[in-house]
C-alpha cells in the first residue's frame, strides 16, 4: 500500500537532519508506558526521540575535564560565598543583627534554587546555533558579571543609604543567574556523554566543584580581603565559561538546520520543536511519592532536603569562632581571622570530596549508583 506523505513545515520553520521514525515499542520503554500508548506531551516527544538516537563516542577525561570547567568556578562561588563572604558582609552591613541577615541572604540563596526547574525545561527547547546549553550558561553570566560588581560597589561604600538594598539586588540577580547556569550545565552530561560513560563524567564534574571550593577556600586564606574575592568571583566567569562552551561542543538547534517533523509510530507527524506549555512547566515542581518512575527520587528529595537543612548550620560557623575560640596566648580571633580559620577547615573537608569523586564516579559505571550511594551514606552515618 502506498505510505502516507510526511507532513512538512513552511521552509522558514525547516530543522535539520534527525533519525527515522520511533517504533511505539522503543517510545513506550523510553517513556515508561505500555506499547501502542500515546502520550503527546512535549516532554514524551522528546524522550521518544532520544531513544532512537545512535551510540555516543566516549570522551576523553581532558574534555571532560573542559566540560565541567563551569563546576570549577560554581563550586569557588557557592562555596566560599556561603562560609566566608556572606558571614562577613552581613557583619558588614549590618553590626548587631549579622545573624538575621545571613539568614536572609540564606533564604534568597534558597528560593532562587526555584529557578532550575524552568532553566532545565527552557534549555530543553532552546533553538540556537550554539545548541540547547550553552546559551543558557552564556546569558547567565552576562547577569552574573554585573551583579558580582554590583555587589563589589555596594560593599566598598557600605556607609550609603541604599548600599545594603543593591547588596541585596546584586546578590539575588547573581544566585538567579547562577543556579539557571547550573542547571544548563549540568544538562549538558546527558546530552554529550554516553551512559556507560556517565559515573566517570559526574565524578570529573564533583571533582571540578570540591577543586573550585578548595581555590576559593585557599585565595581567603592568602587574600583576606573581602573585596578582591568579587574580582576573583568576575576571574571566574571570563575563564570558565568560554572552557566550558568550547569543549561542549554541541550541534545546532536551529530550525533552518533541522529537518521538521518525523513520522511518529501512529503514521502522524511528531514535532520535535517543542511549545512552551505552563502547564507541563508547573508538573517540573511536582513529585509523587506515589508513581513509580518517581517514587524513587522523591525520597531522594527528602533525603536531600533534610541533608541540606543539617548543613547549613555550618554557615553559621565564623560567628561561632569569632565569639568562642582562643588563641593561644589567651585572644580571640578578630578581624579576617574568624573567616581564614572557616577557610583552612574547609579546605580540609572538601579536599576528600575532590579526591574521592573521581574515582568514585569511575567504580560507579561498574557496580551501579545505588552501590555507592549506600556506601556514602553508610559512611556519613558512621
Amino acid at each position: 500500500p502506498r505510505s502516507r506523505p510526511i507532513a512538512r513545515s513552511p521552509p522558514h520553520t525547516r530543522r535539520a537532519h534527525v533519525p527515522p521514525r520511533v517504533p511505539s515499542a522503543a517510545r513506550a520503554v523510553a517513556m515508561d508506558t505500555e506499547p501502542g500508548a500515546r502520550d503527546d506531551s512535549d516532554t514524551a516527544r522528546l524522550i521518544g526521540m532520544r531513544a532512537s538516537a545512535p551510540a555516543r563516542a566516549r570522551v576523553s577525561t581532558v574534555r571532560l575535564i573542559g566540560i565541567n570547567a563551569f563546576m570549577f568556578g560554581y563550586g569557588a562561588w557557592i562555596s566560599s560565598f556561603a562560609m566566608v563572604t556572606l558571614p562577613s558582609e552581613s557583619t558588614r552591613f549590618f553590626p548587631g543583627a549579622e545573624s538575621v541577615a545571613l539568614g536572609s541572604f540564606l533564604f534568597i540563596a534558597g528560593a532562587s534554587q526555584l529557578s532550575g526547574p524552568w532553566a532545565g525545561y527552557a534549555s530543553d527547547r532552546t533553538r540556537h546555533s550554539l545548541g540547547r546549553r550553552r546559551p543558557m550558561i552564556i546569558k547567565g553570566a552576562y547577569v552574573v558579571t554585573p551583579a558580582l560588581v554590583m555587589m563589589f560597589v555596594a560593599r566598598t561604600y557600605n556607609e550609603k543609604a541604599y548600599a545594603a538594598s543593591a547588596y541585596y539586588i546584586g546578590f539575588t540577580a547573581s544566585m538567579l543567574a547562577l543556579n539557571v547556569m547550573y542547571t544548563a550545565a549540568t544538562g549538558i552530561v546527558p546530552d554529550l556523554i554516553p551512559e556507560s560513560q556517565t559515573g566517570e563524567a559526574n565524578g570529573v564534574l564533583a571533582a571540578m566543584s570540591a577543586a573550585g571550593a578548595c581555590t576559593g577556600f585557599v585565595y581567603t586564606m592568602v587574600y583576606p580581603n573581602l573585596g578582591s574575592l568579587y574580582w576573583f568571583y568576575i576571574g571566574l566567569v571570563f575563564v570558565t565559561v568560554p572552557i566550558t562552551c568550547y569543549a561542549a561542543n554541541e550541534p545546532s538547534t536551529l530550525k533552518g538546520d533541522v529537518e521538521d517533523d518525523v513520522e511518529g509510530a501512529d503514521g502522524e507527524s511528531s514535532a520535535l520543536d517543542s511549545k512552551f506549555s505552563w502547564r507541563e512547566l508547573a508538573s517540573m515542581y511536582y513529585i509523587s511519592p506515589t508513581e513509580e518512575t518517581q517514587k524513587s527520587f522523591f525520597w531522594l528529595f527528602v533525603c536531600r532536603t533534610f541533608y541540606y537543612t543539617g548543613i547549613s548550620a555550618q554557615v553559621f560557623l565564623q560567628y561561632l569562632l569569632r565569639d568562642t575560640a582562643v588563641k593561644s596566648d589567651g585572644s580571640k580571633l578578630v578581624a579576617h581571622e574568624p573567616a581564614q580559620a572557616v577557610a583552612f577547615l574547609s579546605v580540609i573537608g572538601q579536599l576528600g570530596g575532590m579526591l574521592c569523586a573521581y574515582p568514585a564516579g569511575i567504580l560507579s559505571d561498574y557496580v551501579g549508583r545505588g552501590t555507592m550511594i549506600t556506601i556514602s551514606c553508610a559512611g556519613v552515618i558512621f
